[in-house]
């Protein structure tokens, strides 16, 4: 255990040390609340960059990377989400990873940038009365207002997600941009599937989740909006 935390250790130096080499400048290492924990905090051109560290002595059964599996990240963006809360900070947010293959002595880096999508998944979850779980299986993952789904994401392809959205409003943004489809297995008519690699940048995605949010407060019964707007 103690050769693993020295071997940990050192490829968080080594992360730290080309990201500074490279322009960024750290904020935090080990970050810590409760339970949560963010490896490496920078800044780059007015962005926020958090980084999950991943170290292994050799490739042989797995690639660092592929341990940051749906779980991880969803435990990343909470901690990501507590430490711009604690600090109040206001900016664009990016999450990456770093590799760091070898031995104390060496390590081999690798950066990947923006390597996942988590934009939809903090927004969502910084609604009111916003919550989450897998109803249709963990690789699933739906958010609900009040109990009402207003976002779904698959979890074997988290570049994309499904929302609500207004009959005639859908039509229209299917038309405008190449990211937005009909959602499969939904019903076509409500709602979206937005990819998030293509035309539909962060501040599109954050509107669509608002729009999806409302459509849904919209139905409510009038005890359950009596419940919503009673919550803080």
């Amino acid at each position: 255990m103690a050769i693993h935390n020295a071997l940990g250790k050192a490829g968080e130096d080594a992360a730290a040390a080309y990201l500074e080499r490279n322009g960024y400048e750290i904020r935090d290492r080990n970050w810590r609340k409760n339970h949560l924990e963010l490896d490496i905090v920078a800044t780059k051109d007015n962005e926020l960059i958090i980084v999950e560290v991943k170290t292994r002595s050799n490739t042989e059964y797995v690639e660092p990377q592929d341990a940051v599996n749906w779980q991880k990240v969803r435990r990343i963006v909470i901690a990501a989400d507590a430490y711009i809360k604690h600090f109040c900070i206001d900016m664009p947010v990016r999450f990456d990873i770093i590799t760091a293959v070898g031995d104390i002595r060496a390590f081999k880096t690798e950066h990947i940038k923006e390597a996942f999508y988590p934009v939809s998944y903090t927004h969502c979850l910084s609604k009111k009365a916003a919550t989450e779980d897998t109803p249709f299986g963990e690789d699933f993952l739906v958010i609900r207002v009040m109990g009402k789904m207003f976002l779904c994401i698959n979890l074997n392809t988290p570049d994309r997600i499904t929302m609500k959205c207004d009959p005639e409003y859908a039509l229209e943004l299917r038309d405008r941009y190449n990211a937005i489809e009909g959602a499969w297995h939904f019903n076509k008519k409500y709602w979206n599937q937005v990819f998030l690699d293509s035309d539909a940048d962060d501040k599109l995605i954050r509107h669509l989740i608002d729009h999806s949010y409302e459509e849904v407060i919209k139905k409510f019964t009038k005890k359950t909006r009596n419940e919503y707007e009673a919550l803080p």
